[in-house]
Formats: C-alpha cells, sequence, structure tokens
C-alpha cells in the first residue's frame, strides 16, 4: 500500500516553492494530501484542504493577526487528526519562515509522538527563536539556509533533502505498532543525577523494561509529561527535579507548571527522588556577583550555585502538594547522605544543614497517600539506585509490599 503525506503550508504566498516539494515527494513515490494554511483563497496549487475554509470570513476583521494564526492552526489540527486516525496519512511536512514556522509548530506540537513530522524553516539556527521549537516533540527541523522565496539551487536542494528524509521516515521507519511491547518507564535525568539513573536504567532493561531517560533541561522535562500524557509510559522514576525548583529559585530556566504531575494525574506508578535541587542555574555573570553562594561550573558555560534553606523549603511545599494528589502508587524515597554527585560528602554543594531543611518539609507536607523511604547514603550509590528499581518493578507490577 502506498504511503501518503500531508503537505501544510502557506499555499498563497508560496506557491511555487510547494508545487516544487509536492513534485520531489511524488518521486520519492509518495502520495501527497495538501493542506493550506494560508489567509489567501488564490494560489496556483489547488489544496485538497483549506483550514481557512471553515471559519467565520468575518473573524479576520475582528480579531488580531497572531489570534487569527491561532485560529488556522486549530482548524488544521482538526483537519489533520482525523487524517491520521483513519490511517490516510503517514507522515507531515512544512516548510516557512516566521509565519509558516509558528503555523507549522502549532499543528505540529499536537500530533502524537512516533508520526513522522518534518519542518524547514528559515529560524531553525536562530538562537533568540529556540522558543519557538520547545514542545514539537519528535519533529525533525531543518535549515533552509537561504529564505523559502523563490526558487534556486540551494533551495531546491535543501526541499530534495526534506522529501527524502520524509520518505525515509516514512517508507524504512517501523511504525509504533508493529514494535515489541514493552512494558516502559520514563526516568528524570542530570549530569549530577546519571550514576544513580544509570544504575535504575540498567537493572530495568535486564528486566525486560524499555527504558527512556529525558534530559531535565525543560525540553526534557515537557517530553517526560507529555509521554505520560499519551500513554506511553507504565511508570517513573522521576530522579531530577530541577524542572519544578528551578522556577521557584529565580533562575532563568523558564517555568514547566504542570512538572511533577501527568503521573499523578494518570494514576500510573512513581518513584520521586528530590534529586538536583542542591543547585539553581545562573548566568556567569549573575553566580559571579553572588559571592554569599557556593558556584559549581558543569561546563565552561552552565553554571550553578548552591540552593539555600528558603529556597529548599518552597521546592519541597511545592512537590509535596503535587505528590499528594497523586492517583496512583507514590513512593518518595530520600537520599539523606546527598541530592546530587556534588552534594554528598566532601562536594562543593555538601550541606547537610540544608538538606534536612529540604528533607523534614517534605516529610512534614506529605499525605498519607504517598509512600516514604529514607536511606543513610548518596544518590550516586548503587544500593539507592538498586531500591529505586525494586521499588518501580514492585508498584509497576501490582505489588503492595513496602
Amino acid at each position: 500500500m502506498g504511503k501518503t503525506v500531508a503537505v501544510i503550508g502557506t499555499f498563497d504566498t508560496k506557491a511555487k516553492e510547494f508545487l516544487y516539494l509536492i513534485r520531489c515527494l511524488n518521486e520519492f513515490g509518495l502520495s501527497v494530501i495538501a493542506i493550506d494554511v494560508g489567509t489567501d483563497s488564490q494560489s496556483e496549487v489547488q489544496p485538497d484542504y483549506r483550514a481557512a475554509e471553515a471559519l467565520d470570513p468575518g473573524m479576520r476583521d475582528r480579531i488580531s493577526k497572531d489570534k487569527w494564526m491561532e485560529a488556522v492552526a486549530g482548524q488544521a489540527v482538526l483537519i489533520v487528526k482525523p487524517l491520521l486516525d483513519k490511517d490516510k496519512i503517514q507522515g507531515v511536512i512544512s516548510m516557512g519562515g516566521g509565519q509558516g514556522t509558528f503555523l507549522a509548530n502549532r499543528i505540529f506540537r499536537e500530533l502524537p509522538i512516533g508520526m513522522p513530522k518534518l519542518l524547514m524553516s528559515t529560524l531553525a539556527l536562530l538562537e533568540d527563536s529556540a522558543q519557538q521549537f520547545l514542545g514539537l516533540n519528535d519533529t525533525l527541523v531543518m535549515n533552509s539556509l537561504v529564505d523559502i522565496a523563490g526558487l534556486n539551487s540551494v533551495l531546491e536542494e535543501n526541499i530534495q533533502k526534506a522529501a527524502g528524509a520524509m520518505a525515509g521516515m516514512i517508507s524504512f521507519g517501523m511504525p509504533q505498532k508493529q514494535r515489541e511491547k514493552k512494558r516502559a518507564i520514563g526516568i528524570s535525568c542530570w549530569g549530577v543525577t546519571t550514576p544513580c539513573v544509570d544504575t535504575v536504567r540498567e537493572i530495568l532493561t535486564e528486566k525486560g523494561y524499555e527504558v527512556y531517560v529525558f534530559h531535565a533541561n525543560r525540553e526534557g522535562g515537557m517530553m517526560l509529561e507529555r509521554f505520560v500524557r499519551e500513554g506511553l509510559l507504565d511508570g517513573v522514576a522521576d530522579i531530577t527535579l530541577s524542572e519544578v525548583s528551578m522556577p521557584l529559585a529565580d533562575s532563568y530556566q523558564k517555568p514547566l507548571p504542570d512538572r511533577l504531575e501527568s503521573a499523578g494525574e494518570k494514576g500510573i506508578p512513581q518513584v520521586v527522588v528530590p534529586g538536583g535541587l542542591d543547585m539553581v542555574l545562573k548566568h556567569k555573570e549573575e553566580a559571579k556577583a553572588d559571592t554569599g553562594r557556593k558556584v559549581y561550573y558543569h561546563t565552561p558555560d552552565v553554571v550553578f550555585v548552591r540552593s539555600n534553606q528558603e529556597e529548599n523549603k518552597r521546592f519541597a511545599e511545592t512537590i509535596s502538594r503535587k505528590l499528594n494528589g497523586a492517583k496512583g502508587p507514590t513512593v518518595l524515597m530520600l537520599p539523606l547522605g546527598g541530592i546530587s554527585k556534588v552534594d554528598g560528602k566532601g562536594g562543593i554543594f555538601h550541606e547537610p544543614e540544608t538538606n534536612a531543611v529540604l528533607f523534614d518539609t517534605l516529610k512534614a507536607g506529605i499525605e498519607d497517600n504517598v509512600e516514604l523511604i529514607e536511606m543513610e547514603c548518596e544518590i550516586t550509590d548503587p544500593d539507592f539506585g538498586r531500591k529505586i528499581a525494586e521499588v518501580l518493578i514492585d508498584k509497576v507490577e501490582g505489588g503492595t509490599e513496602k
């Protein structure tokens, strides 16, 4: 059976470029369903769907341009999802400048993980535009090198590559429904919690679980929560909670409001560890200016200061509140000897009295639905990692022993 790609684009302004993309996809043996997200009905491309057609024509004059674009993107999602559900398309592709990228972002982030998605954008390598791509799940973002404004040898070559990449993903990737079904666990990780994560991951893998490790850099936390919401995980070992703590400590990392909530809402087992709460991410100059705090350089450009007692109290209160709302098995595990690789005995951030505030506030804040396990060891101790794996396996497989 032939494969079909949804080509989503502003056909009113970039007709020739999208016609060339469609031709390239056809040459790779792919059929196309064209979805126009432009605002002008006049186009050389005759699309299969026009997203704006389902909207009130007068709406465009009553609302701002950004609201209109949001409405068009929302309508496009309503077109794409049924096509996907009925297996009429196996992938989506788009390309654009500022507006085209915005529209594609809004559409692609609503599509399921595992579906091939490719976006060729003029913004791909712009530092200030990185925020636009947050939440794009497993979308492949490709740099167009030149503006998508008139065909030329450089753009044509890149469009050919984009079409070839889409053909490869669709033709040679194994659909999720055909993969061997294993129980899956998500783990949050940072460099300073990696020894613990590695121990847990290795044990779970040996026991036949598929393990997904998410880098706790905000994007990773977003993906962990999304994997839970989409039903892709059977349990979570949330070993690194920096994405919860950073917004509470004046870090420049932006908030992630639903972090540490999806597993509880979904009711799947979770083992939670306050890993990485000893440190707060700061700009280099800001860290140097804060002379009252210890400073840790993870890399020359990634700088942390030691979290203080007041911040740790806020961390614990927020974590307790989130865990208390959990519907499923929830275990809080505390490594009393240290919560990161640099917080143990002899480490630059070793402050037992500060950790005591964190631990005491957590213990005072959790309710009866949260099981508590304390161990007199550091988070990097293999015994601690082994205990996390043991407890999580027991909860996932339906055990009730504590």
